[in-house]
């Protein structure tokens, strides 16, 4: 990565050693604290690919969504992927599609339900993306064995999860919405 500067101001030193003395919050806190660790570690490797792609995280991570040899998901499908409410897909459906990286369709069955498609450019893009994510994430770095047993344990825990999760309502306040748009990487001229 010549000529970039990536933050690691998140190293510190990580053990596979649980001491002794550890309550169970203790290695719970321990637990997400290395969770948001390799995820900070992963966006800021992955930050030049982003850069070239000109996409903010945002926008990469409802790209990454998009499988295209899976079926087109609706805007109301993509939002409970993404776990946001569905005026942010709108919002970013908007962003990817004047990039020319999606297209909208209407449902033949239902013409109120709107479909994202990958355009080609769309697929280059989401491809690049994965590849940059796969190879530069401290998970890639673990055997294949490990990478298999840390995948089961994480999916165990989000099932777990998934089973009692309730998005909040987000609020709607003018205030909240320039916060949304500056926090997904965009200018304050742009509508939601």
């Amino acid at each position: 990565m010549e000529g970039s500067v990536i933050d690691m101001s998140d190293k510190h030193p990580f053990s596979d050693v649980i001491p002794a003395s550890s309550t169970p919050a203790d290695l719970i806190y321990a637990l997400v604290d290395l969770t948001f660790a390799a995820a900070h570690r992963t966006n800021a490797l992955v930050s030049k690919v982003l850069a070239d792609l000109e996409l903010s995280h945002p926008l990469a991570n409802a790209l990454w969504k998009l499988d295209p040899d899976g079926k087109a998901p609706s805007m109301k499908e993509l939002a409970a992927g993404l776990r946001c409410d569905p005026s942010t897909v709108t919002f970013l459906a908007d962003r990817l599609e004047e990039k020319g990286l999606v297209r909208r369709r209407v449902n033949a069955r239902n013409r109120r339900v709107k479909t994202l498609v990958l355009t080609a450019k769309g697929r280059d893009f989401r491809r690049r993306l994965v590849l940059a994510m796969a190879t530069h994430t401290p998970a890639a770095l673990l055997p294949p064995e490990e990478q298999e047993q840390l995948y089961r344990l994480l999916s165990k825990a989000m099932a777990a999860s998934d089973a009692e999760w309730v998005p909040a309502p987000a609020p709607k306040s003018a205030e909240t919405m320039g916060w949304r748009r500056r926090a997904l990487g965009c200018s304050d001229d742009k509508a939601t």
